[in-house]
């Protein structure tokens, strides 16, 4: 498994590719912020939890399961994209 644990993460017009078939966990414990950035990932199963998420024009895709979580703030996903080829769970 590949871990990212952070209190902030901002990937802002960025990118993040897991290429691997790990699973792949993400813990923000602030806030990820991935407005008009994309994070893929080949993963089995994608965790991410984090206080709040803005994929605002985002993209979070997986070729497996998608788990996505947020602990004290919203989820905001305006024109945002959030896929799964395994599903959501």
């Amino acid at each position: 498994n590949l871990s990212i644990n952070a209190n902030d993460l901002i990937n802002v017009q960025g990118s993040i590719l897991h290429a691997g078939t790990s699973d792949l966990d993400i813990q923000v414990g602030a806030g990820l912020n991935n407005t008009d950035g994309t994070l893929t990932s080949n993963t089995n199963r994608l965790n991410l939890s984090a206080g709040a998420l803005d994929n605002t024009r985002g993209k979070i895709v997986t070729q497996g399961a998608l788990s996505v979580q947020t602990t004290q703030g919203a989820l905001i996903n305006d024109a945002g994209l959030l896929s799964a080829e395994r599903g959501l769970v």
